[in-house]
């Protein structure tokens, strides 16, 4: 098996190593690969340089198993098999990440505000993507109407409606409506008499049985976005909170509708200072290399976070309390053999959760048989 062959990945396949597994990130085409974590580290290991390459003579005793990955990883045309590396070598891709906004989506509850008024100070801090909430209430066709007209002439990009449902807002209407609108991309109606999901023209239409419709903080891997954009933004800021700005049912301006603490009123607070306060950008800047938990994930950078809903209200890098895996022995809640986190370490306000290596080995050996 001694071969003088090499193996480079391209440059938009990035490993992301999890406690129990790991996870190959092909950012270009939308798709991940799940590794077990000591395989992944093996073939990391033999990355030489900066060209993603793996010789096959490097490989002692495991040579059939990581040969059975990269033969698996170049049939998947995550990377091609060369014979000598000085002959083609690609570029790892940028993990910066910016944008030319200073808030880039907000949500907002219509009842409290001037639509069109704050949709001018959205435009002015170059707002890309709105969600309006019709707190417990549906919209008549002509308040739809009213929104599309302020949007025509908008620098906003897309438009989320979340309200209760309405058989006035039928899909024929609604078919009509998103033809002419094409900025509008989902709809979420709650109260509604079954769960449903469909396609209306090119927007979304989810209708769900909830009083209230609220999907926040839930993670589970059907939210899972793999892409350059929530990638790179990722590495540097929390997926969720980052540039978003919310004014909730009451009118307070936050960063989150379900975060308690507010930064003033709409009505004599400026959209403009709020944003410049360190206080309010603090939490840009909790990403999930620094979460319990989620640092151990091999799902992290594909995922959003929640801030609102945390096991510690306390600390701020706790956990989200609504996330149903569990990456120390790699099972979702209501799978066979799941336990919840907090059996596979400790946690202590000082330290944070603390994974016990014993433990999990143990439960990984019942679960798994691995020794």
């Amino acid at each position: 098996m001694k071969t003088n062959k090499m193996f480079n990945f391209y440059g938009n396949c990035i490993i992301i190593h999890g406690f129990s597994n790991s996870s190959l990130y092909d950012l270009d085409r939308g798709n991940y690969y799940i590794i077990p974590a000591y395989t992944a580290k093996i073939i990391e290991s033999r990355i030489l340089g900066s060209s993603s390459a793996f010789n096959e003579n490097h490989y002692s005793g495991v040579d059939v198993i990581i040969l059975e990955w990269l033969n698996k990883f170049s049939e998947l045309g995550l990377g091609i098999i060369i014979d000598d590396p000085k002959l083609f070598r690609f570029p790892k891709i940028s993990l910066a990440w910016d944008a030319p906004c200073s808030i880039s989506n907000s949500i907002i509850f219509y009842d409290v505000i001037s639509f069109n008024s704050i949709h001018d100070v959205l435009c002015k801090i170059n707002c890309q993507d709105i969600q309006i909430h019709f707190f417990e209430k549906s919209p008549s066709q002509n308040e739809l109407m009213n929104i599309s007209d302020i949007l025509l002439k908008s620098s906003i990009k897309t438009c989320e409606i979340v309200s209760a449902f309405s058989n006035d807002l039928n899909l024929e209407f609604l078919e009509r409506f998103v033809y002419k609108n094409k900025r509008f991309r989902r709809f979420y109606f709650s109260s509604a008499l079954r769960n449903e999901f469909y396609q209306c023209c090119t927007a979304v239409v989810l209708n769900s049985t909830q009083k209230v419709f609220n999907s926040c903080g839930f993670i589970q891997h059907d939210y899972f976005t793999v892409n350059i954009p929530l990638f790179t933004e990722s590495q540097h800021f929390n997926t969720c909170l980052n540039r978003k700005l919310c004014i909730d049912k009451d009118g307070y301006i936050k960063n989150c509708p379900y975060m308690e603490h507010h930064y003033g009123h709409i009505s004599n607070t400026k959209l403009e200072d709020v944003i410049a306060l360190p206080e309010f950008q603090k939490w840009w800047h909790i990403k999930k290399d620094d979460i319990d938990v989620c640092k151990d994930c091999e799902f992290r950078h594909m995922c959003t976070d929640c801030r609102a809903f945390i096991k510690d209200p306390e600390n701020i890098y706790s956990q989200p309390s609504k996330c149903t895996y569990n990456p120390y022995i790699c099972k979702w809640e209501g799978e066979e053999g799941y336990v919840p986190v907090e059996e596979c370490g400790t946690y202590s306000q000082e330290t944070g959760f603390v994974p016990d290596k014993k433990k999990i080995k143990k439960l990984n050996k019942q679960i798994w048989g691995d020794e």
